[in-house]
């Protein structure tokens, strides 16, 4: 369970960009982990979500959620869906205030 939670402290102002569901049942789940709505609520939050938080100083925050991502990018020459998110997060981090928005790709 990798997900948004304000009672563990995620602010308000965090943006849900992704999700990940329909893990199996096997999936570990912290069973000490207490979760208002009992069973129900923790098989619903049985999930991974990639977020994004904007920073009133103009910084951003973002998480991928996974302990995979660096091994699921792709080799030089090749682009793949987390290939494709990652250039779309850097090259909107690496352009500078005021400047046009650059294409993704």
């Amino acid at each position: 369970m990798d997900a948004t939670d304000p009672a563990l402290g995620t602010s308000a102002d965090t943006v849900v960009i992704a999700r990940a569901t329909g893990f199996p049942d096997s999936f570990f789940q912290d069973p000490t982990r207490w979760c208002e709505g009992g069973d129900t609520q923790r098989i619903a939050r049985r999930c991974a979500e990639m977020t994004l938080r904007k920073l009133a100083a103009g910084g951003l925050i973002f998480s991928a959620s996974s302990v995979a991502w660096c091994g699921a990018l792709p080799a030089a020459g090749a682009m793949n869906d987390v290939g494709r998110i990652t250039f779309n997060l850097l090259n909107r981090l690496g352009a500078t205030k005021g400047e046009p928005g650059r294409e993704n790709r």
